[in-house]
This record gives structure tokens, sequence and C-alpha cells, in this order.
């Protein structure tokens, strides 16, 4: 009786835990085009407040949705995925902005000023946004 039950409740878990993954598999991506922007700034205030406090940042950026202008200093164009640096003051860091594979369709030109919007996941070395879409050209 006992094995019984155990096995019973393995089962319900195992159900309950295909339902919960399948669900997360499937779940749809962000809409970048429709989703409001958390803020709006320049690469150099982005770049600063992550410089300035770190764990400040990530409480009001981290993950969520921002709108970034600034000059671009450098184009990486590859098979999976293209990336764009933003200047900032800090010779060494700045932003980089991730696009999806052909998101990049007119490329933007080093030294363009632009508008990127995407999703912030903090700073190691530079401060990174991913799934970005460029909002002017």
């Amino acid at each position: 009786m006992k094995i019984r039950n155990v096995l019973i409740i393995l089962l319900v878990a195992v159900v309950i835990g295909g339902i919960i993954g399948y669900k997360q598999y499937n779940k749809p991506h962000r809409d970048l085009m429709s989703e409001k922007v958390s803020a709006q700034m320049t690469a150099q205030e982005l770049f600063s407040a992550y410089e300035e406090d770190e764990s400040q940042a990530n409480e009001q950026y981290l993950d969520e949705m921002v709108e970034i202008t600034g000059t671009i200093e450098r184009v990486n164009i590859e098979q999976e995925k293209s990336t764009l640096q933003l200047q900032t003051e800090d010779m060494m860091a700045g932003i980089i902005c991730e696009f999806e594979a052909g998101a990049l369709k007119n490329i933007p030109a080093e030294g363009e000023k632009i508008t990127v919007r995407g999703i912030c996941t903090g700073k190691l070395m530079d401060v990174v946004l991913v799934r970005c879409i460029i909002m002017n050209s």
C-alpha cells in the first residue's frame, strides 16, 4: 500500500512538472515594438549608472526594456547574431547591443547616431542589451 501511494505521488509530480515545462517552453517572446520602455537615456547615462553603483543599476534596469541613444563605435555582423557597440567616455568599455540573425538589414555606419531598444542584461565589462531593434536609422 505504501509503495502504491509513493508511485501515485511520483506520477502526479512528473505530470505537473511536464505541464510546467511545456508551458515554459512554449511561452511567447516579448514583443519589443509594443512593450513599454522602462527608461530612455543616452549610452553614456546607462554606462555611468552601472559604473557608479552596479547593484542599484541592476535594480532599475536588469531585465527591463530600455531605449538608448548613442554613437556607433563598432559593428560586428555574424551568421548567428550581430552586435553594435555604442560609444561611452570609457575607452575600454561601452554598450553592446545584440541583434538576432538578419535583424541588421541596413547596416548602420560607424560614427552614426542611432536609437536602440533592447532588454538590459547587466554589466560584465560592457553593459549588454539583448534582442535589440533599431528605432531610427
